[in-house]
């Protein structure tokens, strides 16, 4: 078993409000203990959608949990997909929009379980590799561009776009974007990583992110995860690092990491937001 400190930053950067919401929710139940980590990033000029996923979310993963213990892992992605799919129903009528990044890290299983909706990275360093989260971005995901445009969508300068308004996203996966219904991929993608002793997750809103990122993903993702794999790195670097870059957008970061602190054997550290 493995146990984590989780650390959270925020700033508004070059905007003028912040549209992102962070969560960090503490779950313990018998033979199971984690962390839900979730990162919206809302657009359209309203936090609404990021707002009500950061509200909801640890509800609905807590009624959908209710046999998490000993369940495969199978059960614990279906969680995830089955808690974004009632956000979904509960935000399409919403004008405005948010991606959603969700990790369950599980310290019992050793194990992180992630789901992606939007463009909001998330970077594992597992056990052995480094992993790093697709992004649902028409300009960079091919197969995401033919599944919208098959829906009637268009592409120009970009951008997603509804052929009869020419309203435009660059996201081909999200939640809210009522406008866009008929385009948007609903489904996230689920993945899960092995974990060890050595591993750490950062779970972010775009502005993490240089906005020159497209061919070097990779190696950006070995950077911050350098600026926070010591034992005082925390959340913060990540952001104040984003605002020397000036990347021009909000920035959000949340950073899991092996606890400086091992408690024993038995003995959980309390809820935490």
């Amino acid at each position: 078993m493995i146990r984590g400190d989780v650390t959270v930053a925020a700033d508004v950067g070059a905007r003028l409000y912040q549209e992102d919401r962070s969560l960090v929710y503490r779950y313990i139940s018998v033979n199971e203990s984690g962390w839900l980590l979730a990162v919206m990033d809302g657009h359209s000029g309203s936090a609404e959608v990021a707002e009500f996923c950061k509200i909801n979310l640890p509800i609905y993963f807590e009624k959908l949990s209710a046999f998490i213990t000993d369940c495969p892992d199978a059960v614990i992605e279906d969680i995830l997909r089955d808690a974004i799919r009632i956000l979904h129903e509960k935000t399409n009528n919403m004008s405005s929009g948010a991606t959603i990044s969700v990790v369950y890290i599980s310290e019992t299983r050793e194990k992180a379980f992630v789901a992606i909706l939007g463009d909001s990275p998330v970077i594992v360093r597992g056990a052995g590799s480094i992993w790093v989260s697709p992004e649902h971005n028409i300009r960079t995901n091919t197969k995401d561009r033919i599944a919208v445009l098959q829906k009637g969508a268009i592409y120009s300068n970009g951008y997603m776009c509804d052929p009869e308004t020419y309203y435009g996203l660059q996201i081909t996966r999200c939640l809210g974007d009522a406008s866009f219904n008929n385009f948007l991929i609903r489904e996230p993608e689920i993945f899960s990583i092995n974990l060890d002793k050595n591993s750490l997750i950062i779970v972010a809103s775009d502005g993490l992110i240089d906005p020159a990122h497209e061919n070097n993903k990779d190696e950006l993702a070995i950077r911050l995860i350098g600026i926070i794999q010591d034992e005082e790195g925390t959340a913060l670097d990540l952001v104040n690092d984003a605002l020397i870059r000036q990347t021009g957008d909000n920035v959000s970061a949340i950073v899991w990491k092996q606890s400086k602190h091992q408690l024993q054997d038995g003995k959980m550290p309390s809820f935490v937001l």
